[in-house]
């Protein structure tokens, strides 16, 4: 029996080792994990702008001074490229971050808004798609737009949100320490624009922090695109003399999609003319699908519905 004692004794122990070995290993990878960039309030990092930064990589930086601030009482120093200071993390936004960076997120996608956050032991970098390599030719005042939501992922990886617009709607952590974990995290918008009507023109302050933006484009519904270019032509008389009269008389120039000679028209300038002639046969055959009509029917408000949604649907979603 004593044997029998010692020897579960001796698995015992064994066993007992292993399990603090584990633990500690744990406990060390945990605390290496996390990367310091304010510590009891006093600044551990500084941040890094490119000699002369786009206007959103700049609100970026100063997003970034001033959330830290709230949070901490310690204010991060900006610097530009090439003045790091020494014994401070750098957190290298833009231009002035690691170029390699376009190479992961342009494996998922080019929209304006899209950006790669890698946070390392010896440095943080916040890099938006380059410009160059946006799609739909996006407005240049819209350059750093991904490093600018970048950086409110950053935030709100520390806690921040801002459910609402001005200072009630901003929740700001209390501590007086700021740490992010080592991690290397791309996102790519799945909507290509986001907005707020009537704020779609605005791309900063909470609009900007909900990370509304993206490419450019008008995404009205307030007139059928063919209607313009036939009445440029003189031919929308013909178009109303097909239609009937009350269409016109109840709308102007916003007629009812139920008419079948007005859907035929409405197909025809969303695929063939004008800057939404990129949907092409592929809106044409949803459309069809959506609000099937033969000569002289009309359609119902469920078929109307249908369309509208196929419509907006393959307006601004993108598809990755």
């Amino acid at each position: 029996m004593s044997f029998l004692k010692a020897v579960i004794c001796r698995r015992c122990k064994v066993w007992f080792g292993l399990m603090v070995f584990v633990s500690a290993a744990f406990i060390n990878a945990s605390v290496s994990a996390d990367v310091v960039l304010v510590e009891n309030g006093e600044s551990r990092a500084a941040i890094v702008l490119p000699a002369e930064p786009e206007e959103k990589e700049q609100l970026a930086a100063d997003e970034l001074v001033e959330h830290i601030e709230l949070m901490t009482g310690a204010v991060l120093e900006v610097v530009s490229e090439g003045e790091e200071p020494e014994g401070l993390l750098p957190v290298y936004l833009g231009g002035a971050a690691d170029a390699g960076l376009d190479e992961l997120t342009l494996e998922e996608g080019r929209n304006l808004s899209s950006f790669t956050l890698r946070v390392t032991e010896e440095r943080i970098d916040v890099r938006g798609i380059a410009y160059e390599h946006a799609t739909l030719a996006p407005d240049p005042q819209d350059r750093g737009e991904g490093t600018l939501f970048g950086v409110y992922e950053l935030l709100e990886q520390l806690g921040f949100r801002w459910y609402i617009p001005g200072e009630l709607g901003r929740v700001v952590p209390e501590d007086d320490s700021a740490v992010l974990s080592l991690q290397t995290e791309t996102q790519v918008p799945s909507m290509d624009l986001r907005l707020l009507q009537p704020w779609q023109n605005v791309r900063e302050g909470w609009i900007a922090r909900q990370r509304l933006g993206g490419e450019r484009r008008s995404t009205g519904a307030h007139h059928i695109p063919g209607v313009h270019a036939r009445r440029e032509r003189g031919k929308v008389e013909d178009w109303k003399a097909k239609t009937e009269a009350t269409d016109w008389e109840r709308s102007g120039i916003q007629v009812c999609l139920s008419q079948p000679v007005t859907l035929e028209r409405a197909i025809e300038g969303y695929t063939v003319s004008g800057p939404n002639r990129w949907l092409k046969k592929g809106m044409r055959s949803s459309i069809s699908r959506a609000l099937p009509m033969t000569a002289g029917a009309t359609a119902s408000a469920r078929d109307v519905m249908n369309w509208t949604v196929t419509f907006m649907t393959r307006s601004v979603t993108a598809y990755r």
